[in-house]
């Protein structure tokens, strides 16, 4: 083997070693050509290597532990089916439901939510996700909003439809707020809308509200579709892709 070859091979070896631990560090891509002795270092695609190859470390190395926090089983069960899909049944992080008491506070859905979560985190002490659903009637200027929970409670899906009875316009947002802790205690709003319109239940209640609200462009209520399908449009699928979108944008924050 003459000098030469001997050169090539290692400086082979020696591209290669930074090709590893580019990729494994930074997720960057090194391209060579051996032609006219010649190498090219470049960045392919950087960002998304970047975020794909840190995200999977993140996951392998370790599964932070996140607090749900909620007393409704169903709905942390309906917040992993979400979230299991989003991430092909593999999910980063390890999600457990906390039932903590909050105070019932008053004023719009992010305050509302925020305050919430900030009271969560120095219960728990550590990051926690506190999601906060509205159902807003139009005719009613937005109430009940953030209570819907306890007009709910008092008067169930069919004395919603009845709060309705006298107006014409009897649509209606539904409106989920997630307010998620990082480890630091810096409070992150996400927010997701589904419009529909307020009828008359015809079903047994399965979740809360869903059997008087019938999402826009469909015949069936929440109450009748599946979990499947409704996860397709709901307004809580809409807030958590958004979280889903800041956690791979912001590793740490996991």
């Amino acid at each position: 083997m003459n000098k030469w070859s001997w050169l090539m091979i290692n400086i082979l070896a020696f591209v290669q070693t930074i090709q590893l631990f580019n990729s494994i560090a930074y997720g960057t891509s090194l391209d060579y050509n051996l032609h006219q002795e010649e190498f090219i270092l470049s960045p392919r695609k950087f960002h998304e290597r970047q975020r794909r190859s840190s995200y999977a470390m993140s996951a392998a190395l370790t599964r932070k532990k996140i607090s749900f926090i909620t007393g409704n089983e169903k709905k942390l069960q309906e917040v992993l089916q979400i979230f299991e899909k989003m991430y092909n049944g593999t999910l980063p992080f390890e999600l457990s439901r906390m039932n903590v008491n909050l105070d019932e506070l008053q004023g719009d859905r992010n305050f509302i939510c925020k305050k919430k979560a900030l009271q969560a985190f120095k219960i728990v002490k550590g990051p926690c996700i506190v999601e906060d659903t509205s159902l807003c009637f139009n005719a009613l200027g937005g109430l009940p909003g953030p209570y819907v929970k306890w007009f709910t409670e008092a008067v169930g899906p069919s004395g919603l439809y009845r709060m309705l009875q006298g107006f014409n316009d009897k649509s209606a947002t539904a409106v989920c707020t997630i307010a998620y802790v990082n480890q630091d205690g810096k409070v992150t709003i996400f927010s997701g809308e589904t419009s529909g319109t307020i009828v008359n239940p015809t079903t047994e209640e399965t979740f809360g509200w869903d059997s008087c609200f019938q999402p826009t462009g469909y015949d069936i209520t929440f109450a009748h579709m599946t979990k499947e399908e409704k996860n397709l449009i709901s307004h809580r699928i809409k807030a958590m892709k958004k979280l889903k979108d800041h956690f791979e944008l912001f590793l740490n924050d996991v």
